[in-house]
């Protein structure tokens, strides 16, 4: 995919488990649709909670597991392409252009429990004293 149509495809194409239309049929059957007026253009574009607009790039530094199960990370990445999840690769210089400033989270791979050899990406601030 063209980096400059990510942005439309995305809009276009939105990941959220809600069918905004089935949202708008049900909140006009049920003559809620004056009451929540904004429900169903929020399902669509996304809704403004207040969080102020990212003014500089920040990447911070992936969790150590990253490098430490580079085959399982690769793996796990692999399948959210496959999914269609992921978009990209991009540099952070194209992404910029294309979004503006932005800011990532580290990531780190932490152990499935009851599963061996089974990992789950979690932002790396969620991990506990005792995972890699």
């Amino acid at each position: 995919m063209e980096p400059s149509s990510v942005p439309l495809y995305r809009r276009s194409n939105l990941l959220t488990p809600y069918n905004p239309d089935a949202w708008f049929r049900q909140l006009s059957e049920s003559s809620l649709l004056e009451k929540y007026p904004d429900l169903y253009h929020s399902l669509i574009h996304s809704f403004n909670v207040g969080i102020p607009s990212i003014q500089q790039t920040y990447i911070p530094h992936n969790n150590p597991s990253i490098v430490k199960y580079a085959e399982v990370y690769t793996e796990i990445v692999e399948n959210e392409f496959r999914k269609g999840r992921f978009i990209g690769p991009f540099s952070q210089a194209k992404l910029k252009a294309l979004i503006g400033p932005f800011q990532s989270s580290p990531i780190s791979l932490v152990p499935k429990p009851g599963k061996p050899g089974k990992f789950c990406a979690v932002p790396a601030e969620c991990i506990t004293i005792g995972h890699p």
